[in-house]
C-alpha cells in the first residue's frame, strides 16, 4: 500500500489475512506481547537506543521469534522488512497520555512526536492496540487456533469437492467420445443451452460448481502456509559411501537457559534448536548417518518434536545421555552399527553450523595425513587474562589462543583409542579434542564463522535468532 494516511489505512495493513496480523496473531495466541513501530524509522531512531540491526524480509514467524526479546520492533513503511530488534524507545516525556501500560505510553508518545505507526500487544488484555497520527484502536482477541484449523479444513473440502467433480466431468466426456459433449463455460456458469450436452454424458448440471479460479487456489495456498513452521531450506543427501558418522550431543537439561522443557527443543523460527544442528548434516553427502544422544526417557519426545515432522533423508539413530557429555559422546560413539573413518561430535545447541563448514572440515581432515582431528572454532578476538583470585596475574598474546566450537572430527580409530584411555584412567576432559591430544593425537584447528554460537542462557536467543533470519534470508533470496 501507498503512503498512510489515516488509521483506516493502518486498519487495511493489519487486515485478517495478512502477513502482519497473523504474525500479531500469533504472538497473541502465545500469550506474548509486543511493542512495534513501522515507517519514519529516521525520526524513530533518534528517539531511541540500542537494539542490533537485522534488515531482513518481513515474514510473521520472523516477527513472532523476535518479539520473545523485550525491546521493540522497527520495520519499514511498508512492513515487508524487519530492520531493528530489541530497541529501547525512549520518548519525550512531556506529551500527556491517558493509557496506563508501559507499552501503550510508550507507543502513544512515539505517534506524538513522529509519523510511526505503533502497534501494541498487550500480554495482559489479549489485545492488540493500533497507533497512529493521535488515533488509537483496539483489536480482540483472534480465533482461536481450532477454530482456525477447522476453517481451513473446511476450505480444503470444499477445494478437494471442486476437483472431484471437474475429474468426474472430464471422466463422463471422455467416455462419451464427442467434442460437443464438453460445454463452453460462461461467465455466469453453466447456460441452458449447456443442459443438453451435460445431460447426455449423464452430468447432472445442477451439482456442477464452479471452476476454483486463481484467487481462490492462492487462498487455499496462503492459509495453509501459515500454519507451517519455517520450511528447511537444506536438502538432505547421502551419498552411496558415506565415510562420516556425526553424533550430537543434546542431554545437557539446560538449567542456565532456563526454559522448562531445556533448550534442544526450543523453536527458533518455527523449528527446534536440534532440528536446525540435525539438518545441516543431514545436507552433507558425505555423512551416513546422525546418532543423537538424549535422555533416553525423553527420546520419544525427541523423535516426534524435532525429527518426525522433517523431511530428514539420513538415517537417524538414538543413544542414552550419560552422567556427563563425555560419557554421552561415547554413548553415541558404541550405538554406531557399523564402522565409519570419521566420526564427527557436535553441540546439538549450536544450530548456526552450516553444511559448508562441515563439508570443508571432512574434506580438510581426508586430505591431511598428518593429523588425527579437526576442531572448528576462531581466532580469539578478546583479550585474554589469567587470574588467581580474581587478581589478574598476566595477560598472554592473545594470537596463540582460540575458541573451540563445534563440530569436532576426528579419525575412529584414535577416537576409540583416546575415549577407551580415558575411560581407564579416569580422566575427564572439557572436549572430545582433549581426549585425543591426551594420547599424542595431533588436532588441527579449522577456521570456521564466529556466529556459530552454542545456545546457553537466555541472551544467546536474540543473536542466534537474528544470524539464522538473515541467513535464510539469502538463501530464499
Amino acid at each position: 500500500m501507498g503512503v498512510i494516511q489515516g488509521m483506516d489505512d493502518v486498519m487495511e495493513m493489519v487486515a485478517p489475512g495478512t502477513d502482519l496480523r497473523i504474525a500479531l496473531d500469533m504472538i497473541l495466541s502465545a500469550d506474548n506481547g509486543a511493542l512495534i513501530c513501522i515507517g519514519d524509522l529516521e525520526s524513530v531512531l533518534a528517539l531511541s537506543d540500542g537494539g542490533f540491526e537485522i534488515d531482513v524480509t518481513f515474514t510473521p514467524n520472523r516477527l513472532f521469534e523476535l518479539s520473545k526479546m523485550d525491546g521493540a520492533i522497527l520495520l519499514d513503511a511498508h512492513a515487508r522488512r524487519i530492520v531493528r530488534a530489541n530497541v529501547h524507545l525512549s520518548p519525550t516525556m512531556e506529551y500527556e497520555t491517558k493509557e496506563t501500560g508501559m507499552r501503550h505510553r510508550t507507543a502513544m508518545r512515539m505517534c506524538a512526536q513522529t509519523d510511526t505507526v505503533a502497534i501494541t500487544v498487550s500480554q495482559r488484555r489479549n489485545v492488540i492496540d493500533l497507533y497512529f497520527g493521535g488515533e488509537s484502536k483496539t483489536l480482540g482477541r483472534p480465533l482461536k487456533s481450532f477454530s482456525q484449523l477447522d476453517s481451513m479444513i473446511l476450505a480444503l473440502q470444499n477445494a478437494r469437492e471442486s476437483i472431484d467433480h471437474e475429474i468426474n466431468r472430464l471422466i463422463a466426456l471422455e467416455n462419451a467420445e464427442s467434442p460437443d459433449a464438453y460445454p463452453r463455460r460462461r461467465q455466469g456458469g453453466v447456460g441452458a443451452d449447456d443442459t443438453k450436452g451435460l445431460v447426455e454424458v449423464g452430468i447432472d448440471p445442477i451439482s456442477i460448481p464452479a471452476a476454483l479460479t486463481p484467487a481462490e487456489v492462492d487462498r487455499f495456498v496462503h492459509q495453509i502456509n501459515t500454519l507451517e513452521n519455517a520450511s528447511s531450506l537444506l536438502a538432505g543427501h547421502v551419498s552411496k559411501n558415506p565415510s562420516t558418522a556425526a553424533i550430537i550431543v543434546a542431554g545437557g537439561e539446560g538449567e542456565r537457559f532456563r526454559n522448562p522443557g531445556g533448550k534442544q527443543l526450543f523453536e527458533v523460527l518455527g523449528k527446534p534448536v536440534l532440528t536446525w544442528s540435525a539438518e545441516a548434516f543431514d545436507a552433507v553427502p558425505d555423512v551416513g548417518v546422525i546418532v543423537i544422544v538424549c535422555p533416553e526417557e525423553r527420546q520419544a519426545e525427541y523423535c516426534r518434536k524435532a525429527i518426525d515432522p522433517y523431511p530428514f533423508v539420513t538415517p537417524i539413530e538414538f543413544a542414552a545421555s550419560g552422567e556427563v557429555r563425555q560419557e554421552s559422546a561415547l554413548n553415541g560413539f558404541e550405538a554406531l552399527a557399523k564402522e565409519y573413518e570419521i566420526v564427527a561430535v557436535h553441540d546439538g545447541a549450536r544450530p548456526l553450523i552450516t553444511p559448508e563448514i562441515i563439508s570443508h572440515a571432512i574434506d580438510h581432515l581426508k586430505g591431511n595425513l598428518d593429523i588425527d582431528g579437526i576442531v572448528v572454532g576462531h581466532p580469539s578476538v578478546d583479550t585474554l587474562k589469567i587470574v588467581s583470585d580474581r587478581m589478574i596475574a598476566a595477560t598472554p598474546d592473545r594470537s596463540a589462543f582460540w575458541v573451540a566450537q563445534t563440530p569436532q572430527l576426528f579419525r575412529t580409530d584414535i577416537f576409540r583409542r583416546a575415549y577407551r584411555s580415558a575411560m581407564y584412567d579416569g580422566f575427564v576432559g572439557t572436549d572430545d579434542s582433549s581426549l585425543v591430544e591426551r594420547i599424542g593425537g595431533r588436532v588441527a584447528m579449522f577456521n570456521g564463522p564466529r556466529d556459530n554460537i552454542k545456545l546457553t542462557v537466555p541472551e544467546d536467543v536474540g543473536p542466534v535468532v537474528a544470524a539464522l533470519s538473515a541467513r535464510v534470508a539469502q538463501r530464499e533470496e
